[in-house]
């Protein structure tokens, strides 16, 4: 089980001691003090488990302990979100420099709508602590509209060939 024996997570006490020291106090409210959680819940809690080897990996928790016969079991289902995790912790990290850049960064959908500006954007498009998505990014041109329609096609034809376009 995670690399480890059976028989070394035989009981509650014995997985908790493979729990990261900062999780334990989660991973024993997730489990123990808590109701049983359905797959539909959207605040599972993640912990950090101790492999043998000394590495650690992420396990989304859902589970409880019932008493049957006398006995306290614990029951429940984990899910290994180690790659998850990685993979948000990288995407984070994207965000806070696209949101720290000088440069004015816009994603935009195919309708010209945007889905995502940072903050550099929205000063120099005039709408500083406004939010922008879903405006339509030709609200913030100046250009008459047969060159909005050509800049726009020059952004299109840009993006498909090259997957982006940067331009003033």
């Amino acid at each position: 089980v995670l690399g480890h024996p059976t028989q070394r997570l035989a009981s509650l006490g014995q997985w908790l001691d493979h729990v990261h020291p900062d999780d334990r106090l989660l991973a024993q409210a997730a489990i123990v003090d808590a109701p049983a959680r359905t797959a539909s819940d959207s605040d599972v809690p993640c912990i950090r488990f101790l492999a043998p080897d000394g590495g650690t990996c992420w396990l989304e928790v859902r589970g409880s302990c019932e008493r049957r016969a006398g006995r306290d079991l614990a029951i429940g289902m984990l899910l290994d979100v180690t790659a998850r995790r990685a993979t948000e912790q990288r995407l984070e990290f994207s965000a806070r420099v696209l949101q720290g850049l000088r440069e004015a960064v816009a994603v935009v959908d195919g309708a010209g709508l945007i889905q995502w500006h940072n903050a550099a954007f929205a000063t120099q498009a005039g709408g500083a602590g406004e939010r922008l998505e879903g405006r339509a990014l030709a609200d913030f041109c100046s250009a008459p509209k047969s060159r909005r329609i050509e800049q726009q096609q020059e952004i299109r034809d840009a993006v498909r060939r090259r997957g982006a376009w940067q331009g003033r």
